[in-house]
């Protein structure tokens, strides 16, 4: 019995792995979509390199540190022009805490993993921009399709 509780365990942080990649792989992505729409949109060469901050609850060292450390590699690797400083804030707690501070003291980061009820605090702190408003024209036609 002790084994098979051991294999659960196991399993459930695979699981738990494959979907933390997802979600900062979807994350970067977005990001890098909308900053090279903005970039293209607006600038004729972007002249200096974009430093992003993101927070990111997950303990210094740990397993999924590297995979979040890869991840950054790959989207720097995409386009040299971003810097991605991920900021490994402990649990999910510490990293909505550190985020609010980072908001309040006037230097936001602009990617944070949080739980999705604390959705509801960032609104209220009107932190929270709608990917929409920063993909549609003046005229009202959008220019991001996801594939």
């Amino acid at each position: 019995m002790h084994v098979g509780v051991q294999c659960a365990k196991l399993n459930n942080h695979h699981e738990e792995e494959t979907a933390m990649k997802r979600r900062i792989t979807t994350t970067l992505t977005a990001i890098g979509l909308s900053l090279a729409l903005g970039a293209l949109g607006s600038m004729p060469a972007m002249a200096a390199p974009i430093e992003l901050t993101m927070y990111y609850p997950v303990a210094v060292g740990g397993p999924l540190t590297k995979i979040v450390d890869e991840l950054v590699a790959q989207c720097e690797a995409k386009d040299p022009n971003i810097k991605v400083n991920a900021v490994y804030a402990g649990n999910y707690n510490d990293a909505r805490i550190k985020a609010l501070t980072a908001l309040k003291s006037g230097q936001p980061a602009q990617l944070s993993v949080m739980f999705a009820i604390d959705v509801f605090e960032l609104i209220d702190q009107n932190a929270i921009e709608a990917f929409d408003d920063l993909t549609t024209t003046a005229e009202g036609s959008t220019v991001f399709t996801p594939p």
